[in-house]
């Protein structure tokens, strides 16, 4: 006991630092941030605590302040490193992470430096590469200290179904407050309740109904499979009310994957009656005006074929080393295919003002006319080489009859299929240079995934 409150007095030793500077910049916000986390990290244990800091990364600092964003961030690493040095020393363990992985990101690198190198472009490379760094040191952070962690693993999914559900919540209140009356006024509106930007509120929620599907069907308690159950509707409702397509298609997609490997009877259940709802809403035509609305089924490539064509041009005019990393907004309007001042015009501009990086809406236009061929390399190898790991293990783990790993991969499986057919629409939620928020949660259950590599390394 003494050790614990010895080391929780250190963890706070480390932390008064910043919560000091914060105070003396008169960063208000960013202290109390910081003297919040010191209060959490003084009660709960490491297996607890190490999860919530997800819950940190995908809520507390969403949209809420850019201030409380830096502080968070800032304190949650500090306390992750404190965790790691405490653990391992200064040691940096290379098999830890599959040495395709490696190599592939090493790659990405190379082609980001390359690029910016290119297109004198040094100052946006040396940024976007600091970001890249330090997502992946993030993710080398919660890998080493969950490898042999069987609950800290379990309780990363956990959170991020807890994050998804909170954030559920804030958008059925958004939902409540300006929903009803706009939707009688036959006006669409899309909701991302504290997330401004709607498409990375669709990201974390399409993630979490897979995941909390899957512990729908691992766990053998009654109550938490009602919990779960409950938990897989709020999501689906809340997911319904962000509008996002891709999101959608990408949810559908991973769940699809999921029963087909582990529920395959459930499965032929789910495609007889799909077919019978989907000649309903043939014969029903209001039912299916309503859902096409909803849908924007006239607008599903509209203003995507427009940048589309603007990512085309530049690929074809920067086909080697693209235009250089997070340059693609700086050319909209010298490719523009549509007259200004139309409203194609405005949509078009709107994705230039508001999205904030991945303007090409896919994810192999956005590394393709941002890195050129080069960087679509990266796009082709990077999920050929996960699904070859996801490959490998899931033949071993169904072979040492491992449920619980083999549920994992599968999860892994679907999560992943899901995010790249969302990538046929959307740049995020994969790797847009590490954006935390847009692409952690499919980044948790990677984690998750190598977390249980590891701790069977010695039965496999």
């Amino acid at each position: 006991m003494q050790n614990i409150l010895k080391n929780k007095e250190q963890i706070a030793a480390i932390i008064f630092l910043p919560i000091l500077a914060a105070i003396l910049m008169n960063q208000i916000l960013i202290a109390l941030a910081a003297i919040s986390l010191v209060l959490i990290y003084s009660i709960f244990e490491k297996e607890k605590l190490v999860p919530l800091t997800i819950f940190a990364f995908l809520i507390l600092t969403s949209d809420v302040s850019e201030n409380l964003r830096l502080g968070l961030t800032f304190v949650t690493i500090t306390y992750l490193l404190f965790l790691y040095v405490k653990e391992y020393g200064l040691r940096f363990d290379i098999n830890l992470i599959s040495r395709e992985f490696l190599v592939i990101f090493l790659y990405l690198f190379l082609v980001i430096f390359v690029s910016s190198f290119i297109n004198s472009v040094y100052l946006s490379g040396i940024w976007f590469l600091i970001k890249s760094t330090f997502f992946l040191l993030l993710f080398y952070l919660y890998l080493s200290l969950s490898k042999n962690n069987y609950k800290m693993a379990k309780g990363f999914l956990f959170v991020l179904t807890l994050s998804s559900l909170i954030l559920a919540f804030t958008i059925f209140y958004e939902f409540y407050q300006k929903g009803i009356g706009l939707l009688v006024s036959n006006v669409l509106m899309r909701y991302g309740g504290i997330y401004s930007n709607i498409n990375a509120a669709g990201v974390l929620i399409s993630t979490a109904i897979p995941v909390a599907l899957f512990f729908l069907f691992i766990e053998k308690n009654i109550i938490s499979k009602i919990s779960f159950s409950v938990i897989l509707f709020l999501l689906s409702i809340s997911l319904l009310l962000t509008n996002s397509r891709s999101s959608l298609v990408a949810a559908f997609i991973s769940v699809i994957v999921i029963i087909f490997l582990m529920r395959k009877k459930l499965l032929k259940s789910i495609l007889i009656y799909g077919s019978i709802a989907i000649v309903v809403l043939l014969i029903f035509t209001p039912i299916y005006d309503l859902i096409s609305t909803l849908l924007r089924f006239e607008r599903i490539v509209n203003t995507r074929s427009f940048i589309w064509d603007i990512a085309f041009n530049i690929i074809s005019n920067n086909p080697i080393f693209g235009v250089g990393p997070g340059q693609f907004p700086n050319y909209i309007y010298k490719y523009l295919p549509v007259m200004i001042g139309t409203w194609d015009e405005q949509a078009i501009n709107f994705v230039y003002s508001e999205a904030g990086l991945g303007h090409a809406h896919n994810f192999f236009l956005f590394y393709f006319s941002e890195l050129g061929f080069l960087g679509f390399v990266f796009t082709i190898v990077f999920p050929l080489i996960f699904y070859k790991i996801l490959g490998r293990y899931y033949k071993l783990f169904k072979k040492e009859n491992l449920v619980f790993e083999l549920s994992v991969c599968i999860l892994a499986i679907a999560v992943f299929t899901g995010a790249l057919f969302r990538g046929l629409f959307e740049s995020i939620g994969i790797f847009s240079y590490g954006w935390i928020e847009r692409d952690l949660p499919l980044w948790i259950v990677i984690i998750v995934f190598f977390s249980i590599i590891k701790r069977n390394k010695t039965v496999l």
